[in-house]
């Protein structure tokens, strides 16, 4: 806000007609300064589901490395091993299932 006193101007209404100039200057400056802030929150919420869902699909893939892992000891020829492997591999696919 102008500070100048009011002597300055050559009347009351040319001061008040300053201040409403100035006052309309910073509150155009203040909603585009939250303009830019609403773009960027939206832009960091965006980003942060990006990220959880690779975060996710991460996750997805490494159980099923684990549950191929399983597998692969089923391969194996002995009928113990086979029903554990197959046992094993279903519960780390079914792991964040429920």
């Amino acid at each position: 806000m102008n500070t100048k006193k009011l002597g300055v101007y050559a009347s009351k209404e040319e001061f008040l007609e300053n201040e409403v100039r100035t006052l309309t200057h910073h509150i155009a400056y203040m909603i585009d300064t939250m303009k830019v802030m609403s773009m960027n929150r939206q832009h960091m919420l965006e980003e942060i589901e990006r990220v959880k869902s690779e975060g996710n699909v991460a996750v997805l893939e490494e159980r099923e490395a684990c549950a191929l892992v399983c597998i692969n000891i089923a391969n194996k020829p002995s009928n113990v091993i086979l029903g554990v492997a197959i046992d094993c591999a279903a519960a780390i696919r079914a792991r964040g299932q429920a």
